[in-house]
């Protein structure tokens, strides 16, 4: 059973996050077109929540016509994710802060 939500709102873009035994070659994979990222299903939590951020990182970049290179979301996404689970607290904060908007 998929612990991330079934959907997410992407700068005004409402994305449907699932499973797909059928990607080839990719652990995930964002489609602007269709509003849809598709996860590669039985991969161990960790990378699985690698895989959903960089997928979101994805359709922000597209959403946002920004052009980044895969590895520029790679950086991105690997970089937010460490910074997220070394610093609880700064987590912590950006959910008081939104909460309280």
């Amino acid at each position: 059973m998929s612990s991330f939500p079934n959907t997410i709102n992407v700068i005004e873009q409402n994305y449907v996050i699932q499973y797909d035994d059928s990607l080839k070659n990719a652990l995930g994979q964002c489609d602007a077109n269709t509003l849809k990222i598709s996860i590669l299903p039985n991969q161990p939590a960790s990378v699985e929540v690698d895989v959903v951020l960089h997928e979101v990182v994805h359709a922000i970049e597209m959403a946002m016509y920004l052009n980044m290179s895969e590895r520029q979301v790679y950086c991105i996404s690997i970089g937010l994710l460490a910074v997220l689970k070394r610093n609880p607290q700064f987590l912590e904060y950006l959910n008081k802060a939104i909460n309280n908007e």
